[in-house]
């Protein structure tokens, strides 16, 4: 005789899939529309539902479609956190492949910190040096979303490398959609990648330090020896 929990699976099961279905049959009304933004609103409604079957439908969205159904399935596959293996390295091959779409790139580096998963993070650290502002921050982000021990040392060489080039009025290779820019839009832009350098070192350390100096202070006391706090 079959036991109750064993009929109980089963049918949770059942009602489970029955569910899914009537979503992807959903998924499939809202995405045959020639409507990019209902297309996209389709594939952000189905990332709400992460799943083997719903991954394997946005996946392929992110190249060979209009702009708003990429970003909303870059943005999409940072709810699958139970499937990193497949996510993470397709989210950091879609970086890779699309350089120059600043939306799509700051997507991706949304969801990678959404993921939570700390093999994006070599990735992530390259990208702290740009070229584009836009890209900078947005991984800036991402490292203070993961929280991984080995993002300290990248920031304080980052930090550092801010400090060289304000010293030394080098631009840092940083330009915004208008360009590089006079020596005063480009120092404004080192600064504010100080200020958010910091602020990353605040999220992963929940230490208060507020400064350039603090931090380096606080590296050479703590850094060895510290433990990322939950």
């Amino acid at each position: 005789m079959l036991g109750i929990s064993f009929i109980l699976s089963m049918a949770l099961c059942f009602q489970e899939d029955k569910d899914l279905d009537a979503l992807l049959r959903q998924f499939n009304r809202g995405y045959s529309s020639p409507d990019p933004k209902a297309r996209a609103t389709a594939v952000a409604e189905l990332s709400k539902s992460p799943h083997e079957k719903t991954l394997l439908r946005i996946v392929p969205l992110l190249t060979g479609e209009a702009k708003e159904v990429r970003i909303a399935a870059a943005r999409g596959l940072g709810n699958f956190q139970d499937h990193k293996k497949t996510v993470t390295p397709t989210l950091v091959g879609t970086l890779a492949a699309n350089p120059k779409d600043l939306d799509l790139q700051e997507a991706v580096f949304g969801a990678l910190g959404a993921l939570q998963d700390e093999s994006a993070l070599p990735t992530i650290h390259q990208s702290f040096r740009g070229p584009q502002m836009r890209v900078a921050k947005a991984a800036l982000g991402a490292a203070a979303a993961i929280r991984g021990k080995d993002s300290l040392g990248a920031l304080l060489e980052f930090l550092r490398d801010l400090q060289k080039w304000q010293k030394n009025n080098h631009s840092g290779g940083y330009r915004d959609e208008s360009g590089i820019g006079d020596q005063a839009a480009q120092k404004a832009r080192l600064e504010e990648l100080t200020q958010h350098t910091i602020k990353t070192f605040q999220a992963i350390t929940r230490e208060p330090w507020a400064t350039v100096g603090e931090w380096e202070v606080w590296c050479k006391k703590h850094l060895a020896s510290f433990t990322v706090p939950k």
